[in-house]
């Protein structure tokens, strides 16, 4: 692909430069739609229009609400044409957490799936900010918006009627465009704000190494509200002009037909999933499928080559990124140190550094640090989070709180978290908005929440604990606090291990000392929701 003068960075101009070069050839692969690049670019517009009409003006947030589909393609560009700030929101997110969400981001309008409107009803009384909820209606058939919303109400079919000409607004490369939030670690969750120029880097980088070209299908079933399936898979797919095949969801028990569906050439995936795949019983067909190359991470070291044998296909595993700072770790396509995260890719500087800022030696182990050598290539701030911004950035250089050894040829190797951040299926999850929820239950007096090994293996993958100490004379079953938890916090959130105790480990501080918790993995006491067969409702 060529490169993209800065003027022309923006994603506007992306998704128009691909509607001419590639006109009426297919792009997004759904169920059983082909649209093509022409067809996404004056939809795009068509929304871009309705947007405008309501009133929402450039550097207005908008907070979306949808599962993978077209349409939440169509926001994302429509959003960006008309200068807008799109605020993609994990729909698994519900109660406190997506009420924070929405008011920190000063969101005035909702996009939002009619599967998801009562997350909306729930917290309506609390949202500050919003005037409008625009409703998207999957199934024809199902259009009542009952109880109604407190708030106007408007269709996507309305917001869609449009005339299909480009706005006519100014954006520049520099101007934000979206707010996406990570897990928060010490904290509430905070909103990275990424500008139209990094987002475009952030796919433009990856082709060298992916060697995508145009006859390739890659298929993800990772979500649009992730930066992966946004950046690395959609955008990356219209920049070098081959197809992207929509997934719902990850199933392992579909997994393969859907990629003999689409005919994938390629495939996408984070966390656990080439752990499940491989635990699946073998088949006849498992290596008679159309992938030459699946991208992602992290896989366990003992099932790579042994995968790639057993489907017929190439990882490309190796690299290092974040929400903030996209992918600032590669390694070419086939490099032999698969166990790394790869080298510096151009336009970053990468360092390992200690406390104090000094560079740790070959081989010594430092927090992975970050600097942008081009200008707007890295996240802007995290909004409405001037601390959280000034910290991160502390010394002039971005601190991802992710520890790495790098051995004397340049190769970095991931080691360990910093932050109390938990990973749990390619999820990053906040242990302080776990622990805040459950604090809120009338019968807990104390909790913290603390990752430990998944049995699907993996660099960086658990699943989530919580150890607890109870009020005084006030029980609590397990079950009953888990069902607590479902209406408040989203499903990969909610504990899988419930371990009740006396007391919690401290420091004479009286910070808890999790450290000991984490060491004590999961003890024959501790109550396992799996294995008590308990099913969480989605």
């Amino acid at each position: 692909m060529e490169r993209i003068n800065y003027e022309k960075r923006t994603i506007g101009y992306v998704v128009e430069d691909a509607a001419r070069k590639y006109g009426d050839r297919p792009f997004l692969l759904f169920r059983d739609q082909k649209i093509s690049f022409r067809e996404l670019n004056d939809n795009a517009n068509r929304l871009a229009q309705g947007l405008l009409k309501l009133g929402i003006k450039k550097g207005d947030k908008v907070a979306i609400i949808m599962p993978n589909c077209p349409e939440i393609v169509y926001a994302w560009f429509g959003i960006a044409k008309m200068g807008g700030i799109e605020v993609p929101l994990n729909t698994a997110h519900r109660g406190d957490t997506l009420k924070y969400m929405i008011n920190n981001a000063e969101a005035e309008t909702i996009i939002v799936a009619k599967p998801f409107l009562d997350r909306v009803k729930f917290i309506e009384e609390g949202l500050e900010k919003i005037k409008r909820v625009v409703i998207f209606f999957p199934d024809p058939k199902d259009r009542k918006i009952e109880p109604p919303l407190r708030f106007e109400t408007i269709s996507f079919d309305k917001l869609m009627d449009n005339p299909h000409d480009p706005p006519k607004v100014e954006v520049r490369f520099s101007d934000p465009l979206s707010i996406i939030y990570t897990s928060g670690t010490t904290g509430l969750s905070k909103g990275a704000v990424n500008c139209h120029n990094a987002q475009i880097l952030y796919a433009q980088d990856l082709i060298p190494y992916l060697t995508y070209a145009a006859d390739d299908i890659i298929y993800s079933p990772l979500p649009l509200f992730h930066v992966n399936a946004k950046y690395f898979t959609c955008l990356e797919a219209m920049m070098v002009g081959s197809r992207y095949a929509i997934g719902e969801g990850f199933s392992a028990t579909r997994f393969w037909d859907e990629i003999r569906k689409y005919r994938a050439t390629a495939f996408h995936f984070l966390g656990g999933i080439p752990s499940i795949l491989y635990k699946q019983p073998e088949k006849k067909d498992d290596a008679d499928n159309p992938v030459r190359i699946a991208w992602g991470g992290p896989i366990p070291e003992g099932i790579y080559r042994d995968f790639e044998k057993r489907f017929n296909l190439r990882f490309n595993s190796q690299y290092f990124g974040m929400t903030e700072t996209g992918m600032v770790i590669r390694a070419p396509y086939d490099d032999p140190h698969f166990t790394s995260c790869g080298k510096d890719t151009e336009g970053y500087d990468v360092r390992l550094l200690d406390e104090e800022g000094h560079e740790a030696p070959p081989n010594g182990i430092g927090e992975i640090c970050v600097r942008p050598i081009r200008p707007y290539s890295l996240m802007s701030e995290y909004y409405n989070r001037p601390d959280a911004t000034v910290d991160v950035m502390r010394n002039y250089w971005f601190h991802t709180g992710d520890l790495a050894k790098r051995d004397e040829e340049g190769y970095f190797y991931f080691v360990d978290r910093k932050k109390d951040a938990l990973r749990r299926r390619g999820e990053n999850i906040s242990s302080f908005e776990i622990e805040r929820v459950i604090l809120s239950h009338p019968a807990v007096r104390e909790c913290a929440v603390v990752d430990v090994p998944s049995e699907l293996g993996g660099v960086g993958e658990g699943e989530v604990k919580a150890v607890i100490t109870l009020k005084e004379g006030v029980p609590l079953k397990p079950d009953d606090l888990i069902a607590y938890c479902e209406p408040r916090m989203a499903y990969f959130m909610i504990p899988r291990y419930l371990d009740f105790k006396d007391s919690l480990p401290k420091t004479p501080t009286e910070r808890v000392e999790k450290y000991k918790l984490r060491e004590e993995g999961v003890a024959k006491n501790v109550w396992d929701r799996e294995k008590a067969g308990y099913k969480l409702k989605r």
